[in-house]
């Protein structure tokens, strides 16, 4: 009687990364924020002055906030299938690449 009352167990799926390892789309998400970086420090290039700092403050945080729990997320998730870790890391990537695209302007009458 002890094997009738047993619920069986769905299959597991391997997670898409090994448990302490980085997957390569983790880390070109990592480049694409690095690029974002790179493009709000045209801002404070040469002699910036305060008004300038407090800009690249302004717009910094918004995309380091949103890098940061992307990457909880993603570590706090080890069991996520390849698809929906691709998928996750690809919607950031382009969120943050339209954040790089728009960060010249994003204080002029363009924005």
């Amino acid at each position: 009687m002890e094997g009738i009352l047993q619920p069986r167990k769905a299959p597991l799926r391997p997670p898409a990364r090994a448990p302490g390892r980085v997957h390569w789309m983790e880390l070109f998400f990592d480049l694409v924020f690095v690029a974002f970086v790179g493009q709000l420090a045209h801002g404070i290039h040469g002699d910036p002055g305060w008004p300038e700092f407090g800009t690249y403050l302004l717009l910094f945080f918004p995309a380091w906030w949103a890098w940061v729990t992307i990457d909880s997320v993603i570590n706090l998730l080890p069991g996520l299938s390849a698809r929906a870790l691709g998928l996750a890391m690809l919607c950031a990537m382009a969120a943050s690449a339209l954040m790089a695209a728009s960060t010249p302007h994003a204080l002029d009458e363009r924005a």
